[in-house]
């Protein structure tokens, strides 16, 4: 089931106000299986709310529209529902007593422009408003049930949970709204949605969307009917983005990178340590940021010197002088993952040097060189793995993907997975052992 909604005020167009009502309706509407198709904003105007009703009815089992119920002169939608194809104008006569009964209660007489607010199409039903004046309307256009709300926020919510059980009707009880998504890391955008291939038409069921974030990709699987059957479809569709995403897809349950490598590391009884230059400690607080970290996670060094490199984890300073390979280099990557296994006695050690700009770069080493080291002692003979990546983006965002490429290097190492092609970004041919 499909809803459309038709949010109504010049007042919003003209940034005066907030459009509150669409993310509380989602919310309302999403559990019960209903899908929103589209929202639109129109200002206070009969033709164009009419032409918005129009254009949802055709696409949708399900129109709601909020406003412009009042007694004044740019309260229209009454007017622009029975153009949309609801029925002439007729007064309700139950609707003008309850009006006048409510001005009565509070010992006032109904003014004279507010019996218009008793009119409806003679398509439609009207709603009491058990918080405010203006009723709503109720009825059908073509194939769509339509619900005319009024504007003020608690009087809307009210008047929807009061009639909540009768415009879902349509939707059966077992019917719901299944998701899941796959997340991954290393793989180009355009070549992961290539991998999806025919998952991703849009006449297809489930429907898969992808989005990306500093090379985090996500692929969310979204089914729609009954409970067991929409379950078992995001299920095997699930398994199928894992296999053609294989071996850059790290999660399909909502974890991050840092979660899956502590979750591997727990299951080993294995423990890490963290050495970084250019992340400045993101990496180890996106390692602290998980629950129980504690039990693998040893701690580390933010040695963004080279004074502090060689004091703190015993990077040979010759390698950072003239003449040598640079602070920026495969060799001190090495080392730096190597002295904080050593420093620590972790079992294995991530380090990161690198230029995240917006100056510093050269020809040879531009801003976004990034060397990350891994660096495992678990056997007698040490190992040290480097990759040489060149991040594109701002100085944030060569950060934070230089983090994800780090904790997805590891990963790999756990698994003892070797990619078939270098990782995004990676320089093509720098892995170096």
């Amino acid at each position: 089931m499909k809803a459309g909604f038709v949010i109504i005020g010049d007042e919003l167009l003209a940034g005066s106000a907030n459009d509150g009502h669409s993310a509380w309706l989602i919310d309302e509407l999403s559990s019960a299986g209903v899908t929103v198709y589209e929202t639109r904003m129109v200002g206070d105007d009969c033709d164009q709310i009419a032409q918005a009703v129009e254009e949802l009815v055709a696409v949708c089992n399900l129109v709601i529209v909020t406003g412009g119920l009042g007694p004044t002169a740019d309260d229209v939608t009454r007017e622009a529902l029975a153009q949309a194809g609801a029925g002439a104008l007729v007064e309700d006569q139950q609707a003008l007593i309850h009006l006048r009964e409510r001005f009565r209660s509070h010992g006032r007489q109904m003014p004279e422009i507010n019996g218009v607010q008793a009119r409806r199409p003679e398509g439609m039903v009207c709603i009491d408003n058990t918080c405010g004046t203006a009723p709503g309307l109720l009825g059908q256009i073509r194939q769509a049930q339509v619900v005319a709300l009024p504007g003020p926020t608690v009087e809307m919510q009210a008047m929807f949970h009061g009639i909540k059980e009768d415009i879902l009707d349509a939707v059966h009880a077992q019917e719901v709204s299944v998701s899941a998504g796959v997340f991954a890391f290393g793989m180009p955008e355009a070549v992961a949605g290539q991998r999806l291939g025919h998952l991703m038409e849009r006449d297809r069921m489930p429907r898969v969307g992808l989005t990306a974030s500093n090379g985090i990709l996500n692929a969310v699987a979204r089914a729609q009917g009954p409970t067991d059957a929409a379950a078992k479809m995001v299920e095997d569709c699930v398994e199928e983005i894992q296999r053609v995403w294989s071996p850059w897809a790290f999660s399909c349950q909502g974890q991050s990178l840092a979660e899956v490598v502590g979750g591997l590391l727990v299951a080993e009884s294995l423990t890490l340590s963290t050495a970084e230059s250019c992340t400045g400690g993101w990496i180890g607080k996106a390692v602290v940021d998980q629950t129980g970290s504690s039990q693998w996670y040893r701690g580390g060094w933010v040695v963004y010197s080279n004074e502090m490199k060689s004091s703190q984890l015993g990077v040979d300073g010759a390698l950072m002088q003239a003449g040598g390979p640079g602070a920026v280099s495969r060799e001190v990557a090495a080392a730096l993952a190597s002295g904080a296994c050593n420093e620590s006695g972790s079992d294995l050690a991530l380090s990161v040097t690198g230029i995240a700009g917006p100056d510093g770069g050269t020809p040879s080493k531009p801003v976004g060189t990034v060397f990350i080291g891994v660096c495992d002692r678990r056997l007698e003979e040490e190992k040290v793995c480097v990759r040489r990546f060149c991040f594109s983006g701002t100085r944030s965002q060569i950060r934070q993907r230089t983090v994800n490429a780090a904790l997805q290097m590891c990963r790999f190492h756990l698994l003892e997975i070797e990619p078939p092609e270098p990782m995004l970004w990676e320089v093509s041919g720098s892995i170096a052992t």
